[in-house]
C-alpha cells in the first residue's frame, strides 16, 4: 500500500502477504462389491486422505442404489446394486470433492424341478428321483424328507428312495447363495389281492374229478392265477385259471398276482377223497332138492346202513324174492349181490353158485 501526502509529496509504503487455501480434499469411495442372496447388505469403505480432520461426508445413491445406514459417515450400509457417490467437504476452506463406487447385484435364483416319480410297488421296491430341469452349473443339491426314506448313500443327482412320502430338493447357486426348492410326493401301491380259493372238494367213486372255484374278493383289476398241488394232488386242467379241475385228493394252493403292482396273495382249498368200497359177504347157500325147492341166499354179513343199497341178480337162476341183503333162490344157478354206498357211489359185487340135487 503506497500513501502520498499531497501537501509535501512525502510517501509511505506498507506490505501484507495473502496466502491461498483452495486445495480440495482427497476422497476415496473405496472398492466395489456385489449384493447376493447371502450378502444382502454391504458396508461401503470410504476414506479421506486429506485433510485428516475438519471435514464432512455425505453419500448419495443412484442407478437403483439404496443407502440403509447413516449417509454422513465414511462407511454407510447399502442393500441394492447401484452407483454410490461420496462427497467430502473441507470445513476449513469449504472445498469439496467426490468419488463414486459401483455396487453390483447378483440375486438370480436357480431353477428347482423334480420329474413325476414312479410308484413304489411290491416289485418296484425303490425308485429314483429325477431333478430334470433344475439348474446344474455351479449349483449344489440337497435332498430332504420328513416322512420318506433315502437309500444310503444319497446320490444328489438321482437319489433312490424306498418309502412313500414327500421329498424336497434345495438347489443353491454357489456363487451368490440364492436358492430354490421343489417338492414331490412318491406314491406307493402295495395293496395285496384278497384271495379265496373256494370251497373244499370231494372225490368219490361217482365223482372222479373236482372243479375248484377260486378268485379275488371285492377288488377289480388285472390278475394272474396259478394253482399249486401238494399232498398227492394233481391238476388235470386249468392250472392258470380261477377254476381248475383236480383229479386226485390233496392240497391245492391258489396264488393270485395283481399285474398292476406285482403284489401276491394265496389261499388253500383241500380236496378230500371218499372211495371206500362197501363190504359184501354172502353165506354159503344150501342145496335145492325135491324136499327143499328154495334156498335162502344170506347177505346179511354185508355192510349195512341208511345209505346202503342191495341189488340181487342172476343170469341163469331164479330169484323168488329179496329182502334187504337176502335173496330167495328158486333154482340152481349163479347169483350176484351188488352192495352200493349211495353217498360215495362205491359198490362191491360177490357171486355164489346154487346147486340142486
Amino acid at each position: 500500500l503506497l500513501i502520498t501526502d499531497l501537501s509535501n509529496q512525502c510517501t509511505k509504503t506498507a506490505f501484507i502477504a495473502l496466502s491461498e487455501d483452495i486445495a480440495p480434499p482427497v476422497a476415496d469411495a473405496g472398492p466395489g462389491g456385489t449384493i447376493t442372496c447371502t450378502a444382502t447388505q454391504l458396508t461401503l469403505s470410504g476414506a479421506v486422505q486429506t485433510p485428516q480432520n475438519n471435514y464432512s461426508v455425505s453419500w448419495a445413491a443412484s442407478n437403483g442404489g439404496n443407502i440403509t445406514g447413516n449417509p454422513n459417515t465414511l462407511s454407510p450400509t447399502v442393500n441394492s446394486g447401484g452407483i454410490y457417490t461420496m462427497t467430502v467437504k473441507n470445513l476449513i476452506n469449504g472445498c469439496t470433492s467426490s468419488d463414486a463406487v459401483s455396487i453390483q447385484e447378483d440375486q438370480v435364483h436357480p431353477a428347482a424341478l423334480i420329474a413325476t416319480p414312479a410308484t413304489l410297488t411290491c416289485v418296484a421296491q425303490s425308485v429314483s428321483l429325477n431333478p430334470a430341469g433344475s439348474s446344474t452349473l455351479n449349483a449344489d443339491y440337497v435332498w430332504s424328507t420328513s416322512n420318506g426314506h433315502f437309500i444310503q448313500p444319497i446320490n444328489p443327482a438321482y437319489p433312490a428312495v424306498d418309502q412313500p412320502g414327500t421329498y424336497t430338493l434345495l438347489v443353491t447357486y454357489l456363487n451368490n447363495g440364492c436358492t430354490a426348492t421343489a417338492s414331490v410326493t412318491v406314491p406307493q401301491d402295495i395293496v395285496h389281492p384278497v384271495v379265496n380259493a373256494g370251497a373244499d372238494g370231494l372225490l368219490t367213486c361217482a365223482q372222479t374229478t373236482a372243479q375248484l372255484s377260486g378268485g379275488v374278493v371285492g377288488q377289480t383289476g388285472n390278475f394272474t392265477y396259478q394253482w399249486l398241488a401238494s399232498g398227492g394232488g394233481q391238476i388235470i386242467s386249468g392250472g392258470n385259471t380261477p377254476s381248475p379241475v383236480a383229479g386226485t385228493g390233496g392240497t391245492y394252493t391258489l396264488i393270485v398276482t395283481n399285474t398292476a403292482n406285482g403284489c401276491t396273495s394265496s389261499d388253500v382249498a383241500v380236496v378230500n377223497t371218499d372211495t371206500q368200497i362197501p363190504a359184501v359177504v354172502i353165506a354159503t347157500p344150501g342145496i335145492i332138492s325135491c324136499v327143499v325147492p328154495q334156498v335162502l341166499l344170506n347177505g346179511s354179513g354185508s355192510q349195512s346202513g341208511p345209505f346202503i343199497q342191495y341189488n340181487w341178480s342172476t343170469a341163469n337162476g331164479q330169484i323168488v324174492g329179496t329182502s334187504g341183503p337176502n335173496c330167495t333162490a328158486g333154482k340152481s344157478g349163479t347169483y350176484s349181490l351188488v352192495v352200493l354206498n349211495t353217498v360215495n357211489g362205491c359198490s362191491s359185487l360177490q357171486s355164489v353158485s346154487v346147486t340142486d340135487n
